[in-house]
């Protein structure tokens, strides 16, 4: 996809790559699911280590969803975003998940094998709070032919409040009201949840693990105007 406003990153661009992988990743260690996935290394001790795996987890995304035209950044990198419109990778033959699972099959070069064996198991054990993926079946539930669904958001730590948040998601929003198609994402913490619902989406499902004090919540915005014809 191609929105004005932001700069769809090419994989060759190592230096965009690198910039919404730090982007997104500082925003994901403050994000339930990251935090509670990467808390299996260690507590405070370690942190540095938490941060540069999340960095690397989000950097393998990034390179491997590139190809496919679903990785963004702010022209002034305030901002960065992974976005996939569900036809454009339903017709390149591929999936998100299959895109997260060769990100994941990179990450793991960097682990070593205590800490590869702990995130395994860790992972394991989120199962019932990982459902990613699902925006085709739920499009289709919804009855919308298409969709946009946001593997990943952030706004630069420095730049929050400055309207970046605005700049980075109105390309998209626009898009999905001009197309009548609707916007799916999920979040871990309430915080997120309210300041979604106060960019027009909503709660239509939610994950829980007793096991765990984060819960998936799948969020939904409707396209302004409704259903394309």
């Amino acid at each position: 996809m191609e929105f004005p406003g932001l700069i769809t990153i090419d994989p060759d661009q190592t230096d965009l790559v690198d910039a919404a992988a730090r982007i997104i990743g500082v925003s994901f260690l403050e994000e339930g699911w990251t935090s509670t996935y990467l808390a299996a290394l260690g507590g405070d001790e370690a942190l540095a280590r938490k941060r540069e795996v999340s960095r690397a987890m989000i950097r393998e995304e990034v390179v491997e969803s590139a190809p496919y035209g679903c990785a963004f950044i702010l022209p002034d990198q305030a901002g960065a975003a992974m976005g996939l419109l569900g036809s454009e990778i339903a017709a390149a033959g591929t999936t998100w998940p299959a895109i997260e699972d060769e990100a994941h099959a990179r990450v793991i070069q960097i682990l070593t094998s205590d800490e590869q064996a702990k995130l395994d198991a860790r992972a394991t054990q989120m199962e019932p709070i990982s459902y990613f993926g699902w925006g085709s079946e739920e499009a289709a539930d919804m009855g919308y032919g298409d969709y946009i669904y946001f593997a990943a958001w952030a706004v630069d730590a420095s730049k929050r409040g400055s309207g970046a948040f605005r700049r980075l998601t109105s390309p998209f929003f626009d898009y999905a009201d001009q197309q009548g198609i609707p916007v799916f994402l999920e979040c871990y913490a309430d915080r997120l949840v309210s300041l979604y619902e106060h960019v027009g989406f909503e709660v239509f499902r939610v994950f829980e693990d007793p096991a765990f004090d984060v819960k998936q919540v799948c969020m939904v915005r409707h396209p302004k105007g409704g259903k394309a014809s």
